[in-house]
C-alpha cells in the first residue's frame, strides 16, 4: 500500500495515538472500502486504552460529543456526525461516524472474532509514518481480490444470527459471491434468524432492496431458506397457480415484479421509447428517490419495491376456482393490504412507511381499472384517480407497469407492451398538463361559499368544493363567477349531487 491510500482523518488519528503511546488499528468495513476505493461513512478503530478517553481527545480535534453505546457494547464509544475534516478526500461521506473500541485481548483475537474475512483486515495506524502494514490473519485480502464473501468460522452465525442476512446484504452491496461453505452454513443456521430483533433484520433487508439488482438477492435469500423466515406469508404464494395469461406462479411473479421496478429505473432490457416522453420524464424524476438521505425504511425507492414484493400477498387467502375452472382472486388487493400491515408492523416499520406501502398494495389494480377494454381513461376518471391517490399516484403507476411486465413475462408481446405504454403515457400526461395549467387551485374557498350563500360549516361545504375542483380540472369552470353559478345551481337542486362523493 502507498501512503496516499490512508485518508487525512486517519493520519490525524494516527498522530494522536502515537503522541499518547496508544496502540491503534483501523479495522472492519472501512479498511475494505478504502482498499476498494469505495465511499467510507463509518470508521472503526480499536485501541489498547479506555475508548472514552481517546474519543474525548479526538472530539477536541474533530468536534462532536463522545457517546457510549448501549450497555451490551459499553466498551465502544462513538463520535457521530463528524463533518469538518482536515483535507478530506472525496471518497469519504460528508458525515462520518467514528467508533472507538477497546482491543479484545489482542489485535489477532479481535480480527478473528469478526464475521467475514473481507471485514477482518486491519491497518496498523501506529506505523503509518514508517510503513503501511495490512494485518490479515484470515487471507481476507485475497478474498477481496477474488470478490468472495467467506465466513471466518462456522460459529459466526450462532454468535450473531444477523450475519445470516448480512452475508447477502454484503454480497449485494459489494457485488461479491458467497462461497459454498458459507452458503451451506447459512442454510444450516437459517432458523436462528428468528432470534434477531425485528429492527435489525429490517435494516439489513431494506439495504438489500436499495440495491438495483435486488431480484437476484431475493432469490438468494429464498435459496438459503431466509426469505420464508423473514416473510412467512410469501412462502404461501409458492406454487399458487394463476390464470393462463400469467407466466409465473404468485411467488415468482412477486419476485419478478421487484426486478422489473429495478429494470424500469436502471435497466436496458425494457424499452419505452421517446414517443412516450411522459413516462421517461417521471422515471427520471423518481430515480432520485434512491439517492434520498432518508433512512432506508423511509426511502420511497425501497418502499416502492417492498410494495411490489407484497402486492399480491393477499392471493393465498382469496384464491378460488369457479365451475368453469377459472382461477380468481376476488378482493386480494384489500386482503393483501391487511396482511402487509401486519408484516410491516411486525418489522417495526415507521407508520408513515407502512401506510404508503399498504396504499400501493390496496390500489395496485386501480391504474388498470381506469377504463374498460384498454380505452384511454376519461378526464373525469383521471381526476378522481389523482385526487384519491395524491402523492402515491405516480409510484402506483410504476408498480402497475412492473405488474404488467411480471404478469406476462417472456410472453408479453411488443403490441401489448406498446398498448400499455400508450395507456400509461396518457395517464401521466393528464397529470402533467393539469399541473402546468395550475387548474388544481380552487376558484372558491369554503369561507366564500358560506358567506355568499349563508351556509354553515359542514360536509356539504367539502362536497361543493370537491365538485368545483373537479369541474375546474375538467375545464368546465374558468372564473370565480362560473364557480358561484355552479354552487347556486347545485344548491337549488338539493343535496343529492353530493351522494357520489
Amino acid at each position: 500500500m502507498q501512503k496516499s491510500v490512508i485518508p487525512s482523518i486517519l493520519q490525524t488519528i494516527s498522530k494522536s495515538a502515537n503522541s499518547k503511546d496508544i496502540k491503534c488499528f483501523l479495522v472492519g468495513g472501512a479498511v475494505r472500502d478504502i482498499l476498494m476505493n469505495r465511499k467510507v461513512s463509518d470508521i472503526d478503530i480499536v485501541v489498547d486504552t479506555n475508548p472514552y478517553n481517546f474519543t474525548d481527545h479526538l472530539a477536541q480535534i474533530f468536534g462532536g460529543t463522545p457517546v457510549v453505546l448501549d450497555e451490551s457494547r459499553s466498551n465502544i464509544c462513538r463520535l457521530s456526525g463528524i463533518e469538518k475534516l482536515p483535507n478530506q478526500q472525496r471518497n469519504f461521506s460528508e458525515k462520518i461516524d467514528l467508533d472507538i473500541k477497546e482491543i479484545d485481548l489482542s489485535i489477532k483475537n479481535d480480527l478473528l472474532n469478526r464475521d467475514f474475512t473481507v471485514d477482518a483486515i486491519g491497518i496498523d495506524l501506529n506505523t503509518y509514518d514508517r510503513e503501511i502494514k495490512l494485518i490479515d490473519f484470515s487471507d481476507g485480502y485475497s478474498d477481496l481480490l477474488n470478490k468472495k464473501i467467506r465466513m471466518l468460522n462456522e460459529d459466526i452465525f450462532s454468535s450473531d444470527p444477523l450475519r445470516l442476512i448480512r452475508a447477502i446484504r454484503l454480497s449485494a452491496d459489494l457485488n461479491f459471491r458467497i462461497d459454498h461453505s458459507t452458503e451451506n452454513q447459512i442454510r444450516k443456521d437459517s432458523g436462528l434468524i428468528k432470534n434477531v430483533s425485528a429492527e435489525r433484520v429490517r435494516d439489513e433487508f431494506m439495504k438489500i432492496l436499495l440495491n438495483t439488482e435486488s431480484r437476484d438477492y431475493l432469490r438468494q435469500l429464498d435459496e438459503l431458506n431466509l426469505l420464508e423466515k423473514i416473510f412467512p406469508d410469501l412462502s404461501k404464494l409458492k406454487n399458487l397457480s394463476q390464470p393462463d395469461e400469467h407466466f409465473w406462479d404468485v411467488f415468482d411473479h412477486s419476485i419478478e415484479s421487484v426486478g422489473y421496478i429495478d429494470e424500469l429505473f436502471y435497466g436496458s432490457k425494457v424499452k419505452i421509447g421517446k414517443q412516450f416522453s411522459n413516462i421517461e420524464g417521471i422515471i427520471d424524476e423518481l430515480r432520485s428517490y434512491r439517492e434520498s438521505d432518508k433512512p432506508d425504511d423511509q426511502n420511497k425507492f425501497v418502499l416502492l419495491k417492498l410494495a411490489a414484493l407484497l402486492h399480491d400477498v393477499g392471493k393465498y387467502t382469496t384464491r378460488s376456482v369457479d365451475l368453469n375452472g377459472r382461477i380468481r382472486f376476488l378482493g386480494h388487493s384489500e386482503a393483501g393490504a391487511k396482511i402487509s400491515d401486519l408484516i410491516l408492523t411486525n418489522l417495526r416499520m415507521p407508520k408513515k412507511s407502512i401506510n404508503l406501502v399498504n396504499s400501493l398494495v390496496e390500489n395496485h389494480l386501480r391504474p388498470g381499472q381506469l377504463s374498460s377494454k384498454r380505452q384511454l381513461p376519461t378526464s373525469r376518471a383521471l381526476y378522481r384517480y389523482y385526487r384519491d391517490l395524491e402523492g402515491n399516484s405516480i409510484p402506483l403507476i410504476i408498480l402497475y407497469m412492473a405488474d404488467v411486465l411480471a404478469a406476462a413475462g417472456p410472453k408479453l408481446s411488443t403490441i401489448e407492451w406498446s398498448n400499455t405504454l400508450r395507456y400509461v403515457n396518457h395517464i401521466i400526461g393528464y397529470h402533467t398538463a393539469v399541473s402546468e395549467q395550475n387548474r388544481f387551485n380552487t376558484l372558491l374557498t369554503g369561507h366564500e361559499i358560506m358567506s355568499t350563500f349563508g351556509l354553515k360549516s359542514g360536509k356539504i361545504i367539502g362536497d361543493l368544493l370537491e365538485k368545483i375542483n373537479e369541474s375546474q380540472a375538467l375545464g368546465q369552470l374558468r372564473s370565480k363567477q362560473d364557480a358561484l353559478d355552479m354552487v347556486s345551481c347545485l344548491l337549488s337542486s338539493g343535496e343529492d349531487f353530493a351522494k357520489e362523493y
